[in-house]
């Protein structure tokens, strides 16, 4: 069975969690899911556990760097707003430069979604954006289009 993630809230995944990712067929692509509020992360995990996903989250932008650098993920959903530290854009910035990095898909998932935002999201090295409250379903087909998984 494949090592549980750490929530960043305290917390790790259930049982009834651990049995459900013993089920699946072996995790192909990692993605991290970085929002300071639990129900959100929640959520985003709900929505892709049924895929082929190894799953990260982080509750802030320094634990999101931290768990970036150490797991290496193919796909990061970020929220732009954390509370203390760097906030989405700025972590997305220092990751898209890191020429380590630069192979991570960076999604904005965010509430933030007047023009000046997107193109500030943009400016920072963001790949892609998708405006709160999203579909799940359609969060789970975009998330598989862009991982091609």
């Amino acid at each position: 069975m494949q090592s549980l993630a750490y929530h960043g809230d305290g917390t790790y995944p259930d049982i009834h969690s651990a049995a459900r990712m013993s089920k699946r067929k072996p995790a192909d692509k990692t993605i991290l899911i970085v929002d300071n509020q639990p129900g959100a992360r929640e959520l985003v995990s709900v929505t892709l556990e049924e895929g082929p996903y190894r799953i990260y989250t982080a509750s802030s932008g320094s634990e999101a760097l931290d768990l970036a650098y150490r797991h290496k993920p193919d796909l990061i959903l970020m929220d732009v707003v954390f509370p203390n530290g760097p906030d989405g854009l700025e972590v997305t910035h220092r990751l898209k430069s890191d020429k380590a990095m630069q192979g991570t898909y960076i999604v904005l998932l965010t509430t933030h979604v007047q023009q000046r935002d997107r193109e500030a999201g943009y400016a920072a090295g963001a790949d892609d954006y998708i405006a709160k409250p999203f579909s799940p379903s359609g969060l789970f087909h975009r998330v598989r289009q862009i991982l091609g998984a």
